[in-house]
């Protein structure tokens, strides 16, 4: 036996012999036999098409880490497909059934869906505005400002920006909007007022703070576009009495200022509108003093119903009046009869404005001094029951532009400092608090049966002292009728 068949001699048939080519042959085959294996159980990667396309089977285009390959490893990847292909249908199915059944809480951003669960979704609670039946704000405040000269939009606090926080800052405070809406007019157009604008950027901005963003919606900016007559110059009309005199043709443009105002403010409608100015900021719990001498102004306003003696009605107030001048002065500025008072004032005004001052016109006008406002108000009560103007007893603004009023031509003779009495002749007799008559009160008239009930009543007979000391700016103190 040749020496190079020794080694296998005894596996192979005798008979049989390997030359050197074959055994080349043979090797060759055995090579690309091995080849042609590796290639047939090498996985495939594969990629999904459509909106899912590298989001939710992207994990699928990676090798298979189990062991196993041929019709097996096909089998195994195939199978795994499936079965996250039918846990995205379930998905999608629970979805579409759940967003059928009732609407979501919070509308967030749709995005394709994922096979980890989604974050849950914090709750919040409705605003006032939202638990209201009414579209209608609750109160809109008017705040028409000019530009003074030498005053810059870099000092810290120019009075525009400190009257808007004064109100700012307590609508923050709220869990709500509450229902207001501030209208701040740039009396002299656009581009004319550099601190207006600077507060408006301001303002805008903190629609984005977590803090601030609810009340800074509160607030819009208008840049004024009206126009004077030819005769605003012209000499004054002195009243029917002769003892009016006549304003400047300054004042007489501001009493179109405050017609362009209130053109905007009749747009929206609201249960009340409060006349305030740029340099008169909101008291500490100012918010708080309106909203109790609001409703208690209409709660006194109520009146026996005719032929009842158990059932009231209500006869609203012509005006509630807790501030000086035209400041602090709230009226009804319902959509319509009979309670669109700021409508019916902007007519009156815009008629008379050559006559008397803006601040003297609207006293005027609620106190139903002409035959003119008493025919208007005529025709809303009856049997003589007219409505009334109401005074509150504390003044609740603040006035920080000195002896000058925005839209007085002359300096008055006093500013009261905060929740002072409002008393003649910082506001005239007619809608000053009497002190004579409601000694025990807060408001003024109170001769009413309400008024007297709430007196007589257990537990009544009760006056609010407003406290702004800055140890306790957010507390009221409670005194029995006729202490202190």
């Amino acid at each position: 036996m040749p020496p190079h068949l020794s080694v296998s001699s005894s596996r192979l048939h005798p008979s049989v012999r390997v030359t050197p080519a074959q055994k080349r042959y043979i090797i060759i085959a055995a090579v690309f036999l091995v080849l042609i294996m590796l290639w047939a159980t090498a996985p495939r990667p594969r990629q999904a098409a459509g909106p899912w396309k590298g989001h939710a089977l992207q994990d699928v285009s990676q090798p298979l880490q189990e062991d196993g390959g041929g019709e097996a490893g096909w089998l195994h990847e195939r199978m795994k497909m499936q079965l996250e292909l039918e846990t995205l249908r379930n998905q999608v199915k629970s979805l579409s059934l759940s967003s059928s059944a009732a609407p979501p809480i919070v509308v967030v951003e749709q995005s394709p869906p994922s096979t980890t669960a989604p974050a849950a979704q914090p709750l919040r609670q409705p605003s006032a505005a939202l638990m209201t039946t009414s579209s209608e704000p609750w109160l809109v405040i008017g705040v028409p400002t000019i530009p003074r000269p030498g005053e810059s939009p870099h000092a810290e606090w120019p009075l525009l920006r400190r009257t808007l926080w004064s109100y700012l800052r307590q609508f923050a405070a709220m869990d709500s909007d509450a229902g207001f809406h501030v209208i701040v007019m740039n009396l002299r157009g656009a581009g004319t007022h550099v601190v207006f604008d600077a507060v408006k950027r301001e303002f805008l901005t903190l629609r984005a703070d977590p803090f601030y963003r609810v009340a800074a919606k509160a607030f819009e900016f208008v840049d004024a576009s009206h126009t004077y007559p030819d005769d605003v110059n012209a000499e004054g009309v002195v009243g029917p009495d002769g003892t009016h005199e006549p304003p400047t043709a300054k004042v007489r443009r501001q009493s179109l200022d405050v017609v362009s105002l209130l053109d905007e403010v009749v747009r929206r409608p609201s249960k009340y509108f409060l006349f305030t100015e740029d340099d008169f900021e909101l008291c500490p719990n100012g918010v708080l003093a309106l909203q109790y001498a609001v409703s208690k102004a209409r709660r006194y306003s109520l009146v026996p119903s005719v032929g009842s003696s158990s059932s009231a009605s209500e006869r609203p107030f012509s005006a509630l009046r807790c501030g000086i001048g035209l400041n602090g002065i709230v009226m009804h500025n319902s959509a319509g009869p009979p309670y669109s008072d700021v409508a019916a004032f902007r007519s009156y005004l815009r008629r008379h404005y050559a006559r008397r001052p803006p601040d003297h016109l609207v006293v005027e006008f609620y106190a139903q001094e002409s035959d003119e406002a008493r025919h208007y108000f005529a025709e809303d009560h009856q049997e003589g029951r007219r409505r009334r103007v109401a005074a509150f007893r504390h003044n609740i603004f603040r006035h920080l532009g000195g002896r000058h009023s925005t839209l007085r031509d002359e300096a008055a003779w006093s500013t009261p400092a905060c929740f002072t009495e409002l008393i003649a002749p910082q506001v005239f007799e007619v809608e000053a608090w009497n002190p004579r008559d409601c000694p025990h009160d807060d408001m003024w008239p109170c001769d009413s049966q309400e008024a007297r009930a709430e007196q007589t009543a257990p537990g009544g007979g009760v006056v609010v002292r407003w406290n702004v000391s800055s140890a306790s700016q957010v507390s009221k103190h409670w005194v029995e009728a006729g202490e202190g």
